[in-house]
């Protein structure tokens, strides 16, 4: 039995019963009314209504080829770097008294050098301070960069950091506004394109490292402290006496310093001194001594010219020497107090100008973000500098084997390319050249009128 459709119930509202602002919430008594009057007897319920046959829901099949997924890298696991290491904090207790620490000074300038090299080849003198173990090392913390930074080696091989290192030596003499000159085409410097590609040169240059940076222990100069252990070795083995040095620049090293300091810099020493202004009204070659027992330090501050103050942690004071400085009021020349620190700095300053000098000459160039690059190139000029140094100490009695620093630069940047290899080099990817042609004439000499039709001559 079919339940016929009832008409929708129209509601109807009096005029009478309007609805107003105050009272729209109530429902009107006439709405009640109409809706109660409506039957609901021929509405069906609900188990009158027949059900439908259930059927199982099937899978739509997909008429679509399967998507191929793309093959993905492993992630790499980057490993935690350690807590860095808490500065230590070193405490002073000055006082002005004499320093007990003072070291034997030798006055014998003789330096005496151990194993120098039979033969006369630059190289071999190089490699006393940048050894074999550094190229090997370098070579293999290059290619194990690649492979973190990149997944993939570089293979780079021994020759081919010797041709790159070769490269930078030769850039200290030739030097050009930027490394990609030599192999421009206006520029192009054979002596350098032809060692390596640009590309293969710049691949080098972008993986050149020298540790594994997953053994980072805090250090701030974790990236450079192996060669520079190395070098710090290599030098010591080459000297017989051990030496005091005076330092003027902020450099790594373990042992006996002498220098001048700043009046801001001494910790605590400018308590127990006198100020600067007070040294100025004491007479010439007057000085005050502080010391710190604890940490073995000597600080004098002595009146020249003006105060000068020295630290040291070998020599302080004694003995005393006098040195001949001129006088405005005896108008000449008498007798100052020189205390010893003063003297062996000017003994000893020297080396660091000296060495800052050659540097300067032929400085290797390595521009790049990377810090630890320009500490590199600084140790390459230190090496072939303290070389350079050796092989004139050897030929000292010799002036024709005497060789400038220029030409001896030149001649282990050529033993570095061609030293235990074969006659023939793989030629460079850039000067591999198809077919022969000339560049392209500028506009001013394209438009000139002159030279460019063929001219007629009379027999």
């Amino acid at each position: 039995m079919s339940a016929k459709r009832r008409p929708p119930v129209l509601l109807k509202i009096h005029p009478d019963e309007e609805l107003h602002s105050e009272n729209a919430d109530i429902i009107p008594d006439s709405i009640v009314r109409e809706i109660g009057e409506s039957i609901y007897e021929n509405v069906p319920s609900l188990s009158a209504i027949p059900s439908l046959p259930a059927t199982p829901i099937t899978p739509i099949a997909s008429s679509l080829a399967p998507r191929k997924t793309r093959s993905r890298k492993p992630p790499t696991v980057k490993s935690k770097r350690p807590k860095k290491n808490k500065k230590i904090q070193l405490t002073y207790n000055w006082r002005v008294a004499q320093f007990r620490h003072q070291a034997t000074i030798e006055e014998d300038e003789e330096y005496d050098y151990i194993d120098l090299p039979e033969d006369d080849s630059p190289l071999s003198f190089i490699h006393l301070f940048f050894s074999q173990d550094m190229f090997t090392s370098i070579v293999e913390q290059t290619n194990l960069y690649s492979v973190q930074q990149t997944g993939k080696s570089i293979q780079l091989t021994d020759e081919e950091f010797r041709d790159f290192l070769a490269i930078h030596i030769l850039m200290g003499i030739v030097v050009m506004p930027s490394y990609l000159d030599y192999w421009s085409e206006k520029f192009r410097y054979a002596n350098v394109a032809d060692i390596l590609s640009l590309k293969r040169y710049q691949q080098i240059r972008r993986h050149l490292h020298f540790v594994d940076n997953t053994m980072d222990d805090g250090d701030k100069y974790f990236k450079v402290r192996p060669i520079i252990e190395n070098l710090r070795q290599n030098c010591l083995k080459q000297q017989k006496k051990e030496t005091k040095f005076s330092i003027e620049m902020m450099i790594a090293y373990k042992g006996t310093k002498a220098g001048t300091i700043r009046g801001n810099r001494l910790r605590g020493a400018e308590k127990v001194l006198p100020t600067e202004k007070a040294m100025k009204k004491k007479p010439r070659g007057h000085f005050v001594e502080a010391i710190c027992d604890k940490n073995r330090l000597a600080v004098v501050r002595w009146n020249d010219n003006k105060a000068v103050t020295f630290i040291s942690s070998f020599v302080a004071s004694e003995p005393i020497e006098k040195i001949r400085r001129y006088s405005k009021d005896a108008k000449a020349k008498i007798d100052v107090q020189c205390p010893q620190i003063v003297r062996q700095y000017n003994r000893h300053m020297g080396g660091v100008d000296l060495s800052d000098m050659l540097i300067s000459l032929y400085k290797t160039p390595f521009k790049s973000r990377r810090w630890y690059l320009a500490i590199f190139a600084q140790i390459i000029d230190i090496c072939i500098n303290n070389a350079w140094l050796l092989y004139r100490q050897k030929h000292s009695g010799n002036v024709k084997s005497k060789k400038p620093l220029k030409a001896f630069r030149y001649d282990i940047y050529e033993l570095l390319c061609k030293a235990n290899r074969s006659a023939t080099r793989k030629q460079a990817e850039s000067v591999k050249v198809k077919k022969p042609h000339a560049p392209r004439p500028l506009s001013p000499l394209k438009y000139d009128n002159i030279g460019h039709f063929p001219s007629t001559m009379e027999e």
